[in-house]
């Protein structure tokens, strides 16, 4: 079993790497593939992971409910809750630093001065 520290430290990258196939392929790319992609990310992730965690895989819902219901110890659920938090606020961290806000920025101006055509004597 790895100690806690790496065990964050996997799960973090390990996170970054789904979520990055997730928001790359469907928001970023605009591909159709995206189930596929994250289908297969995940079961690679899954595969690298296993033999390092133990039997953790990437998914925090699946180690707190095994220790709820007795099969687990609670002794390391704490680092998958982690790492899975961690690596998701670095991937999206990551993505706004590559590609920056999704947003348009002349959304957010004024556009008061847009109407100008509009002849305010006109009666409707």
């Amino acid at each position: 079993m790895v100690s806690a520290g790496p065990r964050v430290l996997l799960q973090t990258v390990l996170s970054v790497i789904i979520v990055l196939v997730h928001v790359w392929t469907h928001e970023r790319f605009m591909n159709m593939a995206t189930p596929v992609l994250l289908g297969f990310a995940y079961i690679a992730v899954c595969l690298a992971g296993l033999q390092l965690l133990g039997q953790d895989v990437p998914n925090m819902l699946r180690s707190w409910s095994l220790a709820v219901v007795g099969i687990r110890s609670w002794k390391f659920v704490w680092t998958s809750c982690l790492g899975t938090i961690c690596g998701s606020l670095v991937a999206v961290c990551l993505d706004w630093i590559l590609f920056g806000s999704s947003k348009d920025s002349s959304t957010f101006e004024d556009n008061s001065d847009s109407d100008d055509s509009v002849d305010s004597t006109t009666e409707y």
